[in-house]
């Protein structure tokens, strides 16, 4: 939390995020960018079941997932996620969609 404020501080803004169980405990990574973006959020322990949540919460405050990585940590899946605002609105998110769904999304 340290480190992420003090980038913040420094105008960087999270590009990418890796989190690693090792030993039982979270190890991460974050690359930061020194280009303007503010009001970014990184989520790093969201369980699977409850991204769409957390994706909702972010989307209502004008945040995005601009990366994310999924990870096993105790036996259970989690997602990390990096959520800023972003200006382009060329984009299509989705969730919780089969094979096919994914497929005529992906060909639309």
């Amino acid at each position: 939390m340290q480190e992420m404020a003090a980038a913040a501080q420094k105008g960087l803004s999270p590009i990418s995020i890796s989190v690693v169980s090792l030993g039982g405990q979270r190890v991460y990574t974050v690359l930061y960018r020194a280009n303007g973006v503010k009001n970014w959020v990184i989520k790093s322990q969201t369980q699977e079941g409850n991204y769409q949540a957390e994706y909702d919460k972010q989307a209502a405050e004008g945040r995005v997932p601009v990366y994310l990585c999924s990870y096993a940590h105790g036996g259970k899946p989690y997602i990390a996620a990096v959520f800023a605002p972003v200006a382009s609105t060329n984009r299509k998110d989705r969730h919780l969609m089969s094979g096919s769904e994914y497929q005529t999304e992906y060909q639309s």
